[in-house]
């Protein structure tokens, strides 16, 4: 009895470019007041992610790109990340806290400004990692998990 080709064996049309192309989907979402705001992957730009926000007290909202490129929102702490942003409340919005992959230190972005480094920059690139940011209680410093890459 002939079952067809054996599992496996056939070209598949779907190729290992393609499941990347569609590596999209939203991740490590946060909410303060109405707005909520998710880490985006964009891998047409070479793996970059980005912050997009949306609002929820305006049912016309469209969801939109908040940090535009080249900035990356990726942590590198254990290799693989973890939450790489924080959002904290401003007189003129939200701003937010987040780790550039390029260099992986701390900025503070608000909007219509550049990002600021609140991290020193390390004697080596990467040497210091930052994740999972949060506000501490009294919302006047930024607490986090900072990963070490400084000895041999």
């Amino acid at each position: 009895m002939n079952h067809g080709p054996a599992c496996g064996s056939w070209p598949s049309p779907i190729g290992a470019e393609d499941v990347a192309d569609h590596d999209g989907a939203p991740n490590w979402p946060a909410a303060l007041g109405e707005e909520v705001w998710w880490a985006e992957p964009r891998p047409a730009e070479g793996g970059r992610v980005t912050l997009c926000s949306t609002r929820l007290d305006d049912p016309a909202a469209r969801p939109r790109e908040m940090l535009p490129a080249p900035w990356n929102v990726r942590s590198r702490v254990h290799e693989y990340g973890g939450r790489p942003y924080a959002l904290v409340p401003a007189p003129q919005g939200t701003a937010v806290v987040f780790a550039e992959f390029g260099d992986q230190r701390l900025y503070l972005w608000r909007q219509g400004r550049e990002p600021q480094p609140l991290t020193p920059e390390p004697h080596a690139p990467a040497a210091l990692r930052y994740a999972e940011p949060v506000l501490s209680p009294e919302g006047r410093e930024v607490w986090c998990v900072c990963e070490h890459h400084t000895g041999p």
